[in-house]
C-alpha cells in the first residue's frame, strides 16, 4: 500500500510541475489585446514553434510579433511600449494558418523580420499574435502571453 501511495504523490506532483512550468503564461485576462476583434488561440509549443487555433476565414495575413519588453495596445489599436526582438508574418518562410515553425529575428533598420529562422523564445519575452483582413484591419488576436 505505501508505495501505491508514494506512486500517486509522486505523479500528482510531476503533473504540478507540468502545469507551472508551462510555457504559455497568459498576462491580465484570456480576451484579445486588441480591443473589438475575434479572439485566437496560439500556443508556444517549442522554441521555434508556435500553432495557432480559432483563426477566423477573413483573416489574411497573421503575424507573431516577439518583444523582449511587456507592451500594450493604445486606443487606437497600435501596439506601445514594445521592444520587438522576432517573430514572423504572412509571405516568410514557416507561416501558415495552423502556425509557425519558423522564427525570425527583427531588424530595426529594415523595419521587418530577416526570414533567417534566427531567433528561438527565450524566458521572460512577451509575444503575440494577430490577424487582418485583406485591407489590412485587424480582425483577431490572441492574449499577451508570456513565454
Amino acid at each position: 500500500m505505501k508505495i501505491s501511495k508514494f506512486i500517486k504523490i509522486i505523479t500528482i506532483f510531476a503533473g504540478l510541475l507540468y502545469f507551472l512550468s508551462c510555457s504559455n503564461v497568459v498576462e491580465d485576462t484570456a480576451s484579445p489585446l486588441f480591443s473589438d476583434v475575434e479572439p485566437m488561440n496560439a500556443n508556444a509549443t517549442g522554441p521555434k514553434t508556435v500553432s495557432f487555433t480559432n483563426v477566423p476565414s477573413n483573416a489574411k495575413y497573421l503575424i507573431i510579433f516577439i518583444s523582449s519588453s511587456a507592451f500594450d495596445v493604445d486606443e487606437n489599436n497600435r501596439i506601445i511600449n514594445d521592444t520587438i526582438v522576432g517573430g514572423n508574418r504572412t509571405g516568410l518562410d514557416g507561416i501558415t494558418r495552423n502556425g509557425t515553425t519558423e522564427l525570425h529575428t527583427y531588424s530595426v533598420a529594415d523595419g521587418d523580420f530577416t526570414n533567417d529562422n534566427g531567433y528561438s523564445f527565450i524566458n521572460d519575452h512577451y509575444w503575440v499574435v494577430w490577424g487582418l483582413d485583406k485591407y489590412l484591419n485587424v480582425v483577431c488576436s490572441t492574449p499577451r502571453y508570456q513565454y
